[in-house]
């Protein structure tokens, strides 16, 4: 077991001492082999620094879709399911206040309903995704980082114009499942996280300074889906859902064009050659995705990768789970809320995480490990999930996500701690890992949620929220666990140490 190990879990860092634990026998990982990306060559500049404003403008566009096809889906199924459910009721509220009996046999129906539809899209979206981060991600320790932006935003611009094309035409609400396959195939949303990630590991070096970098990136989405939420339910109630969609499929254009003409690529060009690219070498660039947690490798300690996935994956579970169920309960009763009430709640959620994450990020690291601000996230999280499954009000719901604002930390810390646990040129095989496992864990999570919903809605519309804590909770003990484990085996090891002196 590596010194470090015996590192307070309360310590300052400094950049040149390492990480600590996760960093054991690790030696060099921030120059690479060939010497052509030294220290000082990973300080992020101004131009490498664009990739914070691509995936604010990618996660904006993507957060207005995904509001705007949600409610979407409820109003559609709700017309073709009820003959009086009337396209003009944009405010659920006034139907409550209408018929109250009828209207809750209604919306409880509309929202098993939508809740089905919702875990086919997930299926339909989440299985191609898994593969197409696999094997993207992989080769781009190869082939470069700027491909993996281009085909996520890509994958995303052709399943808004197909919605569009539904919109306009107003054809069958399940056509849905085409634009889904079609945007798994290219990466899905997770894709642009993974690239982001990715980006940020190659510019910066394994100390603090990669955890925050991971942490701008997290804000960056927090204040994409900050704006989306904000603006999206005035776009809906005041241009109606086809010209909200046309406007994130704008934003995704100039993405693209940003993307394109200014985003540097972050992989030496040395690395970059015409061997690599031959689709023989796929296979074995896919194969060093999953070699973190099945293969012994010198300096790798399989078991601290292994924890830290399960905490991954538990976090995706709850992060990706909650927000389509969310919405569910917002419109039914007793809320009844319109796409303006969905759309400020959803903005003051993003804001309160993202302010705090920004400010609080910086202070932790200098008196806490990763580690320990990754429990203080989980713990966070899983005080708001029991929280929202009792509550009855409007008040108490905009209380939930001021509960849960540390819940945000989590996942950047985990990225962090993995990350530089990993060389250098292994990081884009270690974030494929982990966004086919982000892909598998949001698909998972939106079948599980639905389908807990949709069978508990009856008897208690907060149950999914308690199953779901219970997950946040369990990823609050493993990385417990985490820190626990390598202090015990110093301490046996200094005890057997010292009973050879007393035996000399």
């Amino acid at each position: 077991m590596a010194d470090d190990d015996r590192t307070p879990l309360l310590c300052s860092y400094s950049s040149d001492y390492g990480y600590g634990s996760t960093t054991e026998d690790v030696q060099g990982m921030d120059v690479q082999d060939d010497g052509e990306d030294t220290t000082d060559e990973k300080k992020m500049d101004i131009k490498r620094l664009v990739v914070l404003p691509i995936t604010f403008l990618y996660m904006f566009s993507f957060v207005t879709a995904f509001v705007n096809v949600s409610q979407y889906e409820y109003y559609a199924i709700g017309q073709s399911i009820y003959s009086n459910w009337s396209k003009s009721s944009m405010s659920p509220s006034s139907q409550c206040q209408a018929n109250e009996s009828r209207l809750n046999t209604e919306q409880t129906h509309v929202q098993e309903a939508t809740a089905q539809l919702n875990i086919y899209l997930s299926l339909a979206g989440g299985i191609p995704a898994i593969f197409a981060n696999l094997v993207f991600g992989t080769i781009s320790d190869k082939f470069g980082r700027k491909f993996m932006f281009i085909m996520p935003t890509v994958g995303s611009f052709f399943r808004c114009i197909i919605v569009l094309i539904m919109m306009y035409l107003e054809i069958d609400v399940h056509y849905l499942l085409i634009a889904s396959i079609i945007e798994g195939s290219f990466g899905y949303f997770l894709g642009m996280l993974q690239a982001s990630y990715v980006y940020m590991a190659d510019n910066t070096t394994a100390d603090d300074r990669r955890s925050f970098a991971m942490t701008l990136v997290e804000v960056s989405l927090g204040l994409g889906s900050f704006l989306g939420y904000l603006l999206s339910g005035y776009f809906i109630k005041s241009v109606g859902f086809l010209w909200t969609m046309l406007f994130s499929t704008g934003l995704l254009v100039f993405c693209l064009v940003m993307i394109i003409f200014i985003l540097p690529e972050s992989v030496p060009s040395s690395r970059i050659t015409a061997a690599n690219r031959s689709c023989s070498n796929i296979v074995k660039y896919v194969g060093n995705a999953l070699s973190f947690y099945f293969k012994r490798a010198p300096g790798r300690t399989r078991w601290k990768y292994i924890f830290c996935v399960l905490v991954f994956f538990l976090t995706t579970l709850v992060l990706l789970g909650r927000p389509s169920v969310e919405t569910l309960l917002q419109l039914g009763s007793p809320f009844c809320w319109d796409p303006l009430d969905i759309g400020y709640y959803g903005t003051i959620r993003s804001g309160v995480q993202q302010v705090i994450c920004l400010l609080v990020i910086k202070l932790l690291q200098y008196c806490m490990r990763d580690e320990a601000i990754a429990i203080l996230g989980s713990l966070s999280a899983t005080a708001s999930l029991v929280m929202e499954g009792f509550i009855t009000t409007d008040a108490s719901f905009y209380i939930v996500p001021v509960v849960g604002a540390g819940g945000v930390l989590t996942m950047p810390m985990v990225r962090a701690i993995m990350s530089k646990m990993t060389p250098a040129d292994q990081q884009g095989a270690l974030f494929a890992g982990l966004a086919a496992l982000e892909t598998i864990g949001n698909m998972v999570s939106s079948v599980i949620a639905n389908v807990i919903y949709n069978v508990t809605v009856d008897i208690l519309q907060g149950f999914v929220f308690f199953v779901m804590a219970a997950f946040s909770f369990l990823s609050c003990l493993l990385l417990m666990f985490f820190l626990i484990l390598p202090q015990c085996g110093v301490k046996k090891k200094h005890y057997v140490q010292r009973e050879d002196i007393v035996t000399v």
